[in-house]
């Protein structure tokens, strides 16, 4: 009897030390789960770093690199361009050619307007009579000057005015006289901007013409 109960404490002490090392397996078990250790699974080609990816980042680099060079291309041509119409637009820059009678009184006449006597400008995007009659009713501001209106009949019945601005001249007064472009009245942008510029350049009384039908007129 003796014996079978000290097999039995034998065997009960050799079950609980056996169920304690596989708790401290399993417990271990844990500890090493949570620890994040590579296997067979968490290789560098399931993770995504495999070499494949690697030569996607150099094409994305060359693909970079190529449109910084042709954006530095373009840029270096357009500045050339600029720089070559530039060149030409300044070599271009004279003082008008003036047709007219050599008489006393024209050449008295063109001494007294310097400005026909500077050098002729344009702008950049005017260098034709097309783009510039364009540009200036783009760019001209509209000003509506109070002229002073003489009405002007004519011979076969119509009518036509002169407007003065901002008054008509004493007499002595030099008279600029400005006749618009065809079905162009006194009023568009470009020739209120003349009028403008030669009451401010003191060369005279501008006035400009209104055709017949145009202006108002009957």
């Amino acid at each position: 009897a003796l014996e079978s109960d000290a097999d039995q404490d034998d065997s009960s002490s050799g079950e609980i030390v056996g169920a304690e090392d596989d708790e401290a397996v399993e417990v271990s078990g844990d500890r090493l789960d949570d620890v994040d250790t590579p296997s067979s699974g968490d290789s560098p080609t399931s993770r995504g770093d495999s070499p494949t990816s690697q030569p996607q980042t150099s094409e994305d680099g060359s693909g970079l690199w190529r449109l910084l060079l042709t954006a530095s291309a373009s840029a270096a041509t357009t500045a050339v361009g600029m720089a070559l119409l530039f060149t030409r637009w300044i070599r271009e820059a004279a003082p008008p050619e003036l047709r007219y009678a050599p008489s006393e009184e024209n050449v008295k006449l063109v001494m007294a307007v310097p400005l026909l006597l500077r050098s002729y400008i344009p702008n950049v995007l005017t260098r034709n009579g097309h783009l510039a009659s364009l540009f200036g009713y783009i760019k001209l501001p509209s000003w509506r000057h109070r002229c002073d209106r003489e009405l002007v009949p004519l011979s076969d019945g119509g009518t036509v005015s002169v407007e003065w601005f901002p008054s008509r001249p004493a007499d002595g007064v030099p008279v600029i006289l400005m006749l618009p472009g065809i079905n162009n009245d006194a009023a568009f942008p470009y020739v209120q901007h003349v009028m403008r510029l030669v009451l401010a350049e003191g060369l005279g009384t501008p006035a400009a013409v209104n055709w017949r039908g145009l202006g108002g007129l009957p």
